[in-house]
């Protein structure tokens, strides 16, 4: 930093400027080919792989050119210059080399000019090509274009992704035996295909182009879809070709018709395209986006999820979870948003509707809550279903409970997002002092999580962050309770492992060292005489897995 970085820097664009002058180091990368480029590009390439296929010994990665044509859009619209892909595509060729990652360097990758300078020489390619970044290493992002990259190079569609706090990549796969495509992830690390938005356009349905400006030149730029998106690509070419192509043309011929003509028979079009590709994407979010009512939408969603089931019990394809719940959560934010139905039959239908599907978006469901009983009446009930959650977890450690505390959450959250706001903080303490009874529960693997609504009830109401000690006793308490019961019956070593886990999570909690010594302490006097599982037979017993979690913790003290 300060002066230090000023001076490398210098010196880096001295040692750069001098090599670029010498023509050691282009000054910058080659021009990105044409569409009509790229494609004559992979005609040669592939048929040189048809005709000499790689070595058994090398990573023969094979993506088809006689692919269906919607499979292949991330090839062509790539910006790698044929150079770059000619130097991946000869080591690949010659020496069996496919590289999909790099050198992780860490935290200098975030200062480009200093992760530059400390490797700086020579080079025929310069910065931001594929080559340069398997010389100079990098992270996240790096290493995913490193993949991406390397895949373009040999023929297979692929783009970066982002994620939460990361970068990923996505490509798509060709399985020869199934003769299946597939819309597929790599290097995820922060979720999974649903928290995955591919950087590669979407060039499907009308896409609203946004045009740029970087470094002094306009680009036209497609906006980015999620995942679900790209995969719904694979899953509609898989349906077939000829019926994708056709639920397209319903689609374009929706949008060309009259504003009234579209009002009328619009839906029912796009329905139809849909029984003729279940998996075209842009039928479905056309005809949630139609939708003017909330009757109208849960009527698209009961259509969709006929057809699916249809499509399920006719060909015996598997739907993804992915697909539906996306557009189930789309159409819970456009619930939310829509006036409630005046008519009683249609609010009974949605709300039931709601009830049955709806966890992942509370805010729809308590607005026909409200309807129904009114503002005071559903800040009851919420309360009560958190009591009860709250005794369910007291009773059990499920890896389902992170899912439900994160649920009952968004749930309190919209709650108070209805009330007035004078309301808001004594409903928020009455929560809160159900939470202080038990702030903690246990998850998957007996990891000790707090609920997650704890410290928004604490914000809401306004009370002061207690202690950790103080936070943690309502665990300690249940813990040694647990204990002890379990000493007093029959004990089985699954449930004595399972215990001996909570006793751990809890342990490693207590930040205070006294504290923990003598809560672990109080325990192993629990354990005295005891610490010996097994029946008559002397050679199955075995040493109690809850006292030998507690002499380990208690030994790591020193």
């Amino acid at each position: 930093k300060g002066e230090r970085r000023t001076k490398i820097r210098t010196a880096f664009e001295l040692f750069k400027e001098a090599y670029e002058a010498k023509g050691l180091l282009p000054k910058e990368r080659d021009p990105a080919p044409t569409p009509g480029e790229i494609c004559v590009y992979l005609v040669r390439n592939d048929k040189y792989r048809l005709k000499h296929p790689p070595e058994k010994k090398s990573k023969a990665f094979y993506f088809p050119l006689t692919a269906p044509w919607p499979t292949m859009t991330l090839l062509v619209s790539d910006r790698q210059s044929l150079r770059e892909r000619e130097e991946r595509w000869q080591a690949y060729r010659d020496r069996g080399i496919f590289v999909t990652y790099g050198e992780y360097i860490g935290g200098i990758a975030q200062q480009f000019d200093m992760q530059s300078a400390r490797r700086l020489s020579p080079h025929p390619f310069t910065y931001g090509t594929v080559q340069m970044m398997l010389k100079d290493g990098g992270v996240c992002g790096h290493m995913a274009n490193i993949s991406v990259r390397s895949r373009i190079s040999v023929g297979i569609p692929a783009c970066t992704a982002g994620q939460p706090g990361h970068c990923a990549l996505i490509f798509f796969y060709h399985d020869p035996k199934s003769r299946k495509y597939d819309c597929r992830g790599g290097q995820y690390v922060t979720g999974g295909h649903e928290k995955t938005s591919p950087h590669g356009a979407f060039y499907f349905g009308n896409p609203q182009k946004q045009t740029t400006k970087k470094r002094g030149k306009t680009r036209v730029q497609y906006p980015r879809h999620p995942m679900v998106y790209h995969r719904s690509v694979s899953w509609a070419v898989n349906h077939g070709m000829a019926s994708f192509m056709d639920s397209t043309m319903a689609f374009h011929l929706y949008h060309l018709l009259p504003e009234t003509q579209r009002q009328e028979k619009g839906r029912r079009l796009l329905v139809d395209g849909l029984r003729i590709n279940p998996f075209n994407i842009i039928l479905v979010e056309s005809a949630q986006g139609a939708a003017q009512a909330a009757d109208q939408l849960l009527q698209v969603q009961e259509d969709f999820a006929a057809i699916l089931a249809a499509e399920t019990k006719k060909s015996g394809t598997r739907v993804e979870a992915l697909y539906t719940d996306f557009f189930k959560t789309r159409m819970f934010r456009k619930l939310a948003e829509m006036p409630v139905p005046s008519s009683s039959v249609k609010r009974r239908k949605i709300r039931a509707y709601l009830e049955k599907e709806n966890r992942t978006f509370p805010a729809a469901t308590l607005r026909y809550r409200v309807a129904a009983g009114g503002v005071d009446a559903v800040a009851a009930r919420t309360r009560k279903e958190f009591r009860t959650q709250l005794k369910s977890f007291s009773d059990s450690s499920l890896a389902e409970n992170e899912k439900a505390a994160e649920e009952m959450s968004m749930l309190i959250k919209a709650t108070v997002g209805i009330l007035e706001k004078k309301n808001r903080q004594p409903w928020a303490l009455s929560m809160w002092s159900l939470a202080a009874q038990q702030p903690h529960y246990f998850g998957n693997r007996q990891r000790l999580q707090i609920h997650p609504a704890w410290n928004y009830l604490r914000t809401v109401a306004r009370q002061k962050k207690p202690g950790d000690l103080e936070v943690l006793a309502p665990a300690m308490k249940r813990v040694a309770a647990e204990l002890s019961q379990s000493l007093r019956g029959k004990r089985q070593e699954a449930q004595c492992r399972a215990l001996a886990g909570r006793i751990t999570s809890v342990a490693q909690a207590i930040k205070d060292e006294p504290a923990r010594r003598q809560w672990l302490q109080s325990m192993q006097s629990l354990m005295k005489g005891r610490e010996i599982l097994g029946g008559k037979d002397r050679s199955k017993k075995r040493r109690d897995p809850c006292s030998t979690a507690i002499n380990k913790l208690i030994a790591a003290m020193g």
